[in-house]
């Protein structure tokens, strides 16, 4: 019987401790990971595609990507920026540089944690990042000249 109780004592200490390591959101961190590959060159007319998109790294309040692209377009590349949006409300972000021919660009998207505060949110799921090529002439923005959406799934939620 006292075996039997301590077998039962270490099982109960292993499952606490799985636990408390466990993240917060339940999702697993997704560091290294390709959420995204095309394989095939740019055929024409086509100008513009994404290669690849890779996780860098990932909690529950930020997400850090690499885009891997190709950029040969007629409009002037520094009048494009690449960005990378979630489908909510509550992110900040900057654009990408776009530059000509095969790159790499990294990005940062933050929750914006004070946005969902004042709305009362805990946390907020996603499943799809929108990839959008964007045209902007001097002080006018002017469409976006390519955009592709990926599935992926994330559960956001604050620090707190």
């Amino acid at each position: 019987m006292k075996k039997l109780s301590l077998v039962i004592m270490l099982l109960l200490i292993l499952m606490a401790t799985a636990h408390a390591v466990q993240k917060p959101s339940g999702h697993s961190d997704r560091s290294g990971v390709t959420i995204f590959k095309r394989g095939a060159r740019l055929k024409p007319p086509q100008t513009i595609k994404i290669d690849k998109v890779v996780v860098v790294q990932e909690t529950d309040y930020s997400l850090i990507l690499d885009l891997f692209y190709t950029y040969q377009d007629d409009v002037p590349n520094e009048e494009v920026k690449l960005f990378v949006l979630p489908d909510m409300p509550y992110w900040t972000t900057n654009p990408i540089p776009v530059a000509k021919g095969s790159n790499r660009g990294r990005v940062s998207i933050d929750l914006y944690e004070k946005k969902m505060e004042e709305d009362q949110v805990d946390a907020y799921e996603t499943s799809k990042l929108t990839l959008s090529f964007d045209h902007y002439s001097p002080e006018k923005f002017n469409g976006s000249i390519y955009k592709e959406i990926i599935p992926f799934k994330k559960i956001w939620k604050g620090r707190k």
